[in-house]
């Protein structure tokens, strides 16, 4: 057994970035975070904060017009009380666990100054996450378009797609199958994609999308030779 886990080691480290692109308002920047797991063999889940060496970068890509609301995902995510979260203007750290894989969660102030530097996380990119405000219909092109541009990333070539359908708490939303069409997933051929409805007020749904990237990045990342 002891030569077959050293010949089968794997020396991964996963990481879940968090993207808003929504304009700014009142004196509130948009902000980013980044789940962190590191996974250092098959028969290991010691998770380890080594965000900027080599690893697998999956990316939460936000979309809202106001600058709160789909930072709730992460922070409902996080078993953290959602009244309490501001949005990010400086650096933070959290930790959460999901099934096997402790997370842990760094927030970087996202504002339009420093949205260049966002490309210096795609390198081996193995997941997308994209959360849409579904209750926000006249930014679904814009959405559509931001994610388009993201999928043409070549360092993100074939990463897993999550796309959450938020806010389905708050009437009026759109339905995942309206957000499927409106984002036009049926078009992609280059990554596996779900999309998930779900509510970051809630909780609803949302280990339900995460269950689905994380195993289907699994299932590609942690195979045996």
């Amino acid at each position: 057994m002891e030569n077959f886990q050293e010949k089968h080691a794997v020396n991964r480290i996963v990481a879940f970035g968090l993207l808003n692109f929504y304009e700014e308002r009142t004196s509130e920047f948009e902000a980013m975070q980044s789940l962190v797991c590191t996974r250092d063999d098959p028969f290991s889940r010691e998770a380890k904060i080594t965000l900027y060496k080599n690893g697998v970068i999956i990316y939460f890509a936000k979309t809202t017009s106001e600058g709160k609301g789909n930072e709730d995902t992460g922070t409902r995510l996080n078993g953290e009380e959602i009244d309490t979260i501001s949005p990010t203007l400086g650096f933070n750290i959290k930790t959460l666990e999901h099934n096997e894989f402790k997370l842990h969660v760094f927030d970087v102030g996202g504002q339009k100054s420093i949205r260049s530097y966002w490309r210096n996380y795609f390198e081996q990119t193995d997941g997308v996450i994209w959360v849409v405000d579904s209750a926000d219909r006249m930014r679904l092109e814009d959405t559509k378009n931001e994610l388009k541009a993201l999928l043409q990333e070549e360092r993100l070539a074939g990463a897993s797609l999550l796309v959450f359908a938020n806010k389905q708490d708050l009437p009026g939303a759109l339905t995942d199958d309206q957000i499927r069409e409106g984002l036009e997933l049926d078009s992609i051929v280059t990554h596996h994609w779900a999309i998930q409805a779900c509510s970051a007020v809630t909780g609803e749904n949302l280990l339900r999308g995460m269950d689905w990237i994380v195993d289907d990045i699994s299932s590609r990342i942690f195979l045996f030779d």
